[in-house]
């Protein structure tokens, strides 16, 4: 079982928990639903621009470049 959290920054600078769920693998399949349900639950993440950091999991670049095109990613070392 594999944990997947979106975390935003808030106006003080903390981190907060957007969404999390457990699913059985961490693979191109789960983190493309996981961003389809962000983008539907955040509708602005339709609309703008956001970026992505991630610890380069290959599967959520692809995800990311799907569902959220005009998004920046970026990889965190």
């Amino acid at each position: 079982m594999m944990l997947l959290i979106a975390v935003g920054i808030d106006a003080n600078s903390n981190a907060l928990p957007l969404a999390w769920t457990v699913v059985p693998t961490e693979s191109d399949e789960w983190w493309l639903w996981f961003c389809e349900f962000l983008k539907d639950i955040f509708d602005v993440m339709a609309e703008e621009e956001f970026v992505f950091m991630s610890d380069r999991e290959k599967g959520l670049i692809n995800a990311i470049s799907t569902v959220f095109p005009s998004a920046h990613y970026s990889k965190c070392y």
